[in-house]
């Protein structure tokens, strides 16, 4: 995750560095819900930037990703897709409480989270810049 971190900070990813920090700090608080909303906010923030589209949703900007050639397969576009789906519709996550007086998850979900988000923003990020390099 530092690593991931290092990167999206070298490229001027400030969002994602942020909702990334924000995340492993709700871990440490015992607030793995945060934590989730958070890892897979920082995927929407690098997305929304690499493609200059601010208010695209995530599915909206990974397709544009995917036209893109950053994303190399597309279930790996999908599985992010999905991450994003649970994250949507587990309760207490991006979406309010219904009955329990907090999100139904634990550590290990939070930080399966977080590693994966945070691989997977580096890796945009890092595709990114390798094609613009290429294209200049």
């Amino acid at each position: 995750m530092k690593q991931a971190i290092k990167t999206l900070r070298e490229r001027g990813m400030e969002g994602a560095t942020t909702h990334l920090r924000q995340a492993a700090e709700h871990i440490e608080a015992q607030q793995y819900g945060d934590s989730i909303a958070d890892s897979i906010h920082a995927v929407e923030s690098a997305a929304r930037v690499i493609t200059q589209k601010a208010n695209a949703p995530l599915g909206q900007a990974l397709d544009s990703l995917e036209k893109a050639g950053l994303l190399n397969h597309p279930a790996l576009k999908e599985a992010f897709k999905n991450l994003y789906g649970y994250a949507s519709n587990k309760p207490g996550i991006r979406h309010s409480l219904f009955e329990k007086g907090t999100a139904d998850v634990d550590v290990d979900e939070a930080v399966f989270m977080l590693g994966a988000c945070a691989s997977f923003v580096a890796y945009l990020v890092n595709k990114h810049h390798q094609m613009k390099q290429h294209s200049q």
